[in-house]
């Protein structure tokens, strides 16, 4: 598969915006007394945070050919997170609310596990 230039730049642009949504996602379930919630959201930020650091540093070469593919399915991912986040911090959230946040949290982590192999 053919990738532009700036594919990886792109790419790690949506992990940081999926990084700010559950950073976001975060503190709104602390200040509502989320903790359980919370603290899945932070184990899977930090999670996150490691797969950037490991893109910025270089340590993946594999992944350019697939960036258009993970940016176009991040940016799906942000939306949607975007969205709950919303909902979340209106405290017009739900536990299927929360759910929702916490899945598409998850999707966007497993998205780079694909360097583990």
């Amino acid at each position: 598969m053919a990738t532009h230039p700036g594919a990886g730049r792109e790419l790690i642009d949506e992990l940081i915006a999926t990084r700010r949504d559950a950073q976001r996602l975060l503190i709104s379930l602390r200040f509502q007394g989320r903790d359980k919630e919370a603290d899945k959201v932070e184990e899977k930020t930090r999670e996150l945070t490691e797969q950037i650091d490991a893109l910025l540093t270089g340590a993946i070469v594999s992944w350019e050919g697939r960036a258009e593919r993970l940016t176009e399915r991040l940016a799906h991912i942000n939306r949607a997170l975007a969205s709950d986040v919303a909902r979340i911090r209106k405290r017009a959230a739900n536990e299927q609310s929360i759910a929702n946040a916490l899945g598409h949290l998850e999707e966007a982590v497993s998205l780079l596990r694909f360097r583990k192999r």
